[in-house]
């Protein structure tokens, strides 16, 4: 998904992906736009009102068993889902990612208020509307808005390394025997523990989460 830039900067940017996927060249007039409908009461717009309901929510910790009637109207989900999320124009599109100290302030600006306190009721409302719909009191599971934390780190993978002195030692991140006579049997092993009946030792990558 494309979302940098105006529609036809993001049909030019899916189309080229498309094109290099089945090698054949796709236009941009062949790319099909999302249709985006709000979740919450589109007749709530932000401005002044809004603004001033804030400042009561943002003072009590959001009720975790807020249900979908109550968060249709409720004065920050309407925030989340038009500052975060959606757009308004002739029609609804995404908006580009923020971080969520950025989403944080943006709040704080527009209601006056610490930012400290817009973080906190961020992460309570987001955790909430993205609750599947069977905790919201409904039979479904779909999350009233969804959203997606991006954090562009590699995912876990897995490391082998040979037990042999630094200097030749053969580290790899996908081979189970080290090529060539004499081979070298492989074992999976606990991270920095050896194993003397083997001279292969696995250990595992991490990501920061």
């Amino acid at each position: 998904m494309a979302s940098e830039g105006g529609p036809e900067d993001r049909a030019a940017t899916v189309a080229g992906v498309a094109s290099r996927l089945f090698g054949t060249s796709i236009p941009t007039e062949a790319v099909v736009d999302e249709s985006l409908d709000r979740a919450t009461e589109p007749a709530i717009r932000v401005n002044d009102s809004l603004a001033r309901s804030q400042s009561s929510v943002l003072n009590q910790s959001i009720d975790p068993s807020l249900r979908d009637d109550q968060l249709r109207t409720h004065p920050l989900a309407v925030w989340i889902e038009l500052q975060i999320g959606l757009e308004e124009g002739q029609k609804l599109s995404r908006r580009v990612p923020i971080t969520f100290a950025d989403a944080a302030q943006k709040l704080a600006d527009f209601v006056g208020t610490e930012v400290a306190k817009c973080r906190l009721r961020l992460q309570e409302m987001l955790t909430v509307m993205s609750k599947p719909g069977s905790q919201r009191g409904g039979n479904w599971e779909r999350a009233f808005l969804a959203f997606k934390l991006h954090r562009f780190i590699s995912g876990a993978g897995q490391v082998y390394a040979t037990l042999m002195p630094p200097q030749v030692r053969k580290v790899t991140c996908y081979q189970l025997s080290l090529p060539g006579p004499p081979r070298k049997k492989s074992r999976r092993t606990a991270p920095g523990l050896r194993d003397d009946r083997a001279n292969v030792i696995r250990a595992k990558s991490t990501a920061a989460s």
